[in-house]
């Protein structure tokens, strides 16, 4: 049991964190609502759910031990982010109160925004390996560690869907109504500047 508590310890504080997860589910909350903003915290979780499959089965340490292999994902990923960055940097449409509100994306496109940024963290491929060969033993069963990894896809999912309806309460809502524009630039120079930050990782 201690060990399932260190693992959803070290999980909490990951996801609790901010970075590149929470700032795409901001930008949805605040621009399209909750519904959409859950989508995309749903497609995170699948995103959490296959870091934990390869970890499991020892395919992401061929990530971890091959480092082209590795910059290659972690360039992709951080150009994803530009682009996620630019295209919010560049919106110009806003919302009233959610009279017919233009959203950001549809449902499958705010599902794959989520998936796509999550699977393609580098940093959450090392974080899951450390995960499960720091914080397990080689003795616990394959299918104790599937319910692990279950429990930390399921948990991201709650966490970023009460962090996605929160976001939309109506205290935080008249506050992204009034400064929309201003904050779709903040969000987009924001993403932009991590994934320009994790390319020049791979080459400095």
């Amino acid at each position: 049991m201690h060990e399932f508590f260190a693992i959803a310890l070290a999980h909490f504080i990951a996801v609790a964190s901010p970075g590149p997860d929470f700032l795409i589910v901001l930008r949805h909350a605040t621009n399209s609502g909750s519904r959409t903003a859950i989508v995309t915290s749903l497609g995170i979780a699948c995103g959490i759910a296959i870091h934990c499959i390869l970890a499991i089965t020892g395919l992401s340490l061929i990530i971890s031990n091959n480092p082209a292999l590795r910059s290659w994902i972690q360039v992709l990923g951080c150009a994803y982010l530009i682009y996620l960055g630019i295209t919010a940097v560049r919106s110009k449409t806003g919302h009233t109160k959610y009279k017919n509100p233009p959203p950001i994306a549809s449902s499958a496109g705010a599902f794959f925004q989520g998936f796509t940024v999550n699977l393609l963290n580098v940093k959450a491929t090392l974080f899951f390996i450390a995960l499960f060969s720091g914080l397990i033993s080689n003795n616990t069963l394959l299918s104790t560690k599937l319910v692990y990894g279950a429990y930390l896809s399921i948990a991201t999912f709650i966490w970023f869907a009460i962090v996605a309806t929160l976001l939309t309460t109506p205290a935080p809502r008249r506050f992204f109504d009034k400064f929309e524009p201003q904050l779709n630039k903040s969000f987009g120079m924001i993403i932009m500047l991590l994934g320009i930050l994790g390319i020049l990782e791979v080459y400095f």
